[in-house]
C-alpha cells in the first residue's frame, strides 16, 4: 500500500545560506521516492508538528498553499487508483504527479467526449457543442468554479442569445453529465453540487402528428419501383405503422425479424435507447384478416441474404425526400421522419391500453407516453372543429 509524507531537511544538512528543502515522501515498504516542492525555508520557519511553514516567513501563504496542493493531488491519484482497482508503483505516482494535468472544465470534457466509445455520434456532437458553448461563455471556467452564480449567469447567457427554454435545458442536462462525472472522479465535491439549488426550466411542446387521412394520402402514392422516393416512403409508413425511430428503421437487420405461426414480429435492441423492442407486426395496423399494413412492407424489402432489410440511405437523404413526398400528398404540416414515431404514438394511445403502447415505444417514464394521450384529444378537438354541422 502506497503511503506518503512530509520530511523537512531529509539529509540533516542546511544549505549555505541556512535553509532546507521541504519534500514528500512516496513509499511502501519496500520501494520509496523523493518529490521537492522546490521549497527551501531555515529551520526556525518550519513547524515540525504540523508540517507546514510559520507564518513569520514573508512568502509562508504561498509556500503552504504548494504543501497543500500537492497533498490533494496525491491523494486524488491514490482515490482513483482505489476506484478503478489498480495497483500503482511508488514510480507510476511519482511519473502522474509530475504530469500537470488541466483543471479547466472544457479540457474535462474534452478529455471525457473523446474516450467514451460508447458515446453515439449525434450525442457527441451535441456534448461537444455543450462545451463549446460553454468556452464561449467562459474559457477560462475551473470544475470547481462552477457553482450557483455560474448556473444562473450561464442560463442568462444562454437566454440572451436568443435560446428557447428547451434547448438551454438541454445544454444543463449535459453540463449535469460532466459535473456527477467530475464528483465520481473525486474532483468535485458531492457538497458543491450545483444543481442542488437550481432548478432548470422546460416547457411542453406541442408535438404534431399525422391523422389516418393524411397517412392514407401517403399510401396512395406511386413512384417508380425501387425509386428513392418509393423506398422513403415505404420507410416512412413502416415508422408510423410500428413506432421505430429513423435509427431503428435504416439499421433493421433481417435477423431481427422472425416469422411465427402468427405471422412477423420484430425482437432487437434500439439504438438511440439500447432498450429491447418487441413488436408483433402481424398485430399492428391490421384490417380484418388481411396481412398488417407493416407486414405487406417487410414482405417487399425483406431478403434472407441480404444483412439490413431496407437500401442504405442517409437520414438527411431522406428527411429531404420525406417533405417532397408530403408536398406531394398535399400535407401542410413540416414532416420529418420522427413525425412517423409521433404518428403511430397517436393513433394507438386511443386504441390500446396504456402500458402496452408505453412498451411497444420503449418508453422508461409513462409520462411520456402520457404525452400522445394529449395529443390524440387535440386531434380529437381539432377534426370536432371541422365539422359543418349544418350539413
Amino acid at each position: 500500500m502506497i503511503k506518503f509524507r512530509i520530511l523537512y531537511n531529509r539529509k540533516n544538512k542546511l544549505k549555505l545560506d541556512g535553509t532546507a528543502l521541504v519534500q514528500f515522501e512516496i513509499y511502501t515498504s519496500i520501494s520509496r521516492k523523493y518529490i521537492s516542492t522546490g521549497i527551501n525555508v531555515q529551520p526556525k520557519c518550519w513547524d515540525d508538528k504540523n508540517k507546514k511553514v510559520l507564518h513569520t516567513h514573508s512568502r509562508a501563504d504561498e509556500f503552504n498553499m504548494i504543501i497543500h496542493d500537492t497533498i490533494q493531488k496525491l491523494e486524488s491519484i491514490l482515490r482513483k487508483a482505489k476506484l478503478m482497482n489498480k495497483a500503482y508503483s511508488v514510480q507510476e505516482v511519482v511519473e502522474l504527479m509530475k504530469h500537470k494535468e488541466s483543471n479547466l472544465l472544457s479540457d474535462f470534457m474534452t478529455k471525457e467526449i473523446k474516450k467514451d466509445q460508447r458515446i453515439k455520434d449525434k450525442t457527441k456532437m451535441a456534448l461537444l457543442n455543450t462545451r463549446n458553448k460553454l468556452v464561449e461563455f467562459n474559457s477560462c471556467t475551473k470544475i470547481q468554479d462552477v457553482n450557483y452564480r455560474f448556473l444562473v449567469d450561464f442560463d442568462n447567457h444562454l437566454r440572451g442569445l436568443g435560446y428557447s427554454i428547451n434547448t438551454i435545458g438541454k445544454l444543463h442536462k449535459n453540463l449535469k453529465r460532466f459535473l456527477n462525472l467530475a464528483i465520481k472522479y473525486n474532483l468535485l465535491s458531492q457538497d458543491d453540487y450545483p444543481y442542488r439549488n437550481f432548478k432548470v426550466e422546460r416547457e411542453t411542446t406541442k408535438r404534431e402528428a399525422l391523422t389516418m387521412s393524411e397517412v392514407s394520402r401517403i399510401e396512395k402514392l406511386t413512384f417508380e419501383k425501387n425509386s428513392v422516393n418509393e423506398i422513403v416512403k415505404d420507410m416512412f409508413l413502416f415508422a408510423c405503422y410500428t413506432g421505430l425511430r429513423i435509427s431503428d428503421v435504416i439499421r433493421l437487420k433481417t435477423v431481427y425479424c422472425k416469422m411465427t405461426t402468427s405471422g412477423w414480429r420484430l425482437e432487437f435492441k434500439t439504438f438511440k435507447a439500447g432498450k429491447m423492442a418487441y413488436l408483433p407486426l402481424n398485430a399492428l395496423f391490421k384490417e380484418s384478416h388481411d396481412t398488417s399494413k407493416p407486414e405487406r412492407i417487410l414482405n417487399r424489402y425483406h431478403q434472407i441474404q441480404n444483412e439490413f432489410v431496407f437500401p442504405k440511405l442517409t437520414e438527411p437523404k431522406i428527411n429531404r425526400q420525406l417533405k417532397a413526398i408530403a408536398s406531394q400528398a398535399e400535407i401542410e404540416k413540416l414532416v420529418t421522419f420522427h413525425l412517423g414515431r409521433h404518428t403511430f404514438g397517436t393513433i394507438l394511445a386511443t386504441k390500446i391500453p396504456l402500458a402496452t403502447l408505453q412498451s411497444l415505444m420503449q418508453h422508461s417514464d409513462i409520462k411520456t407516453t402520457m404525452i400522445y394521450v394529449n395529443m390524440s384529444n387535440d386531434i380529437i378537438d381539432d377534426s370536432l372543429g371541422k365539422v359543418d354541422w349544418k350539413n
